[in-house]
């Protein structure tokens, strides 16, 4: 038992102890000091860097949300104010040309069943077979021209539609786009 004694004594000698209230010695505690350099070395080498690169991304930002400002602004001034009031007369005239297509089809109707009376009658009578076939040779090419204005008549309709929406969409975007003037202005007057 001596010996074990003898063994902690000496090595007791050998490693002395801070007396900091706990038995830490100081060879271990200049490696924690040396391992905390290294590693406060390390983040060193990654936190600055890391900050420099975060200041540069957040003044290119600023310039981009400056920019913008800008542009937007150039796009706000350069819209003709009179704009909605150009597409609700054209609108207007579109509306006129939809009725007025849509009287002629209805007249084409007429004309085209008063022409099928017409040829009816005309059945009736033997000698005039040859007066027959250009009567209904006409009548086809009526029903023809009856569908080709019906079809035209909706496409008129479609474009008084698409007008109609184009000048909603105009008049939302001034609107929008005075809106953003005040913004805009606000942030010109940060800047030189």
């Amino acid at each position: 038992m001596g010996n074990v004694s003898d063994i902690s004594a000496a090595k007791r000698r050998q490693d002395p102890v801070l007396n900091c209230g706990a038995a830490v010695s100081t060879k271990t505690m200049e490696e924690f000091l040396r391992t905390s350099q290294e590693s406060s070395k390390f983040w060193e080498k990654i936190v600055y860097p890391a900050m420099f690169a975060f200041i540069v991304l957040a003044l290119y930002g600023f310039f981009l949300i400056y920019s913008l400002t800008s542009d937007m602004r150039r796009v706000a001034m350069s819209f003709d104010p009179e704009m909605g009031q150009h597409m609700i007369v054209m609108s207007n005239s579109v509306d006129a040309l939809t009725k007025d297509i849509s009287t002629m089809t209805a007249q084409v109707k007429q004309m085209n069943a008063n022409i099928q009376s017409i040829s009816t009658k005309m059945a009736a009578l033997d000698n005039l077979s040859p007066m027959l076939g250009e009567l209904q040779t006409m009548d086809s090419s009526l029903g023809d021209m009856n569908t080709s204005v019906t079809g035209l008549d909706r496409s008129v309709y479609g474009l008084d539609n698409s007008v109609r929406d184009m000048k909603w969409d105009t008049g939302s975007m001034r609107h929008d786009m005075r809106k953003m003037g005040k913004p805009l202005g606000f942030f010109n007057k940060f800047m030189p």
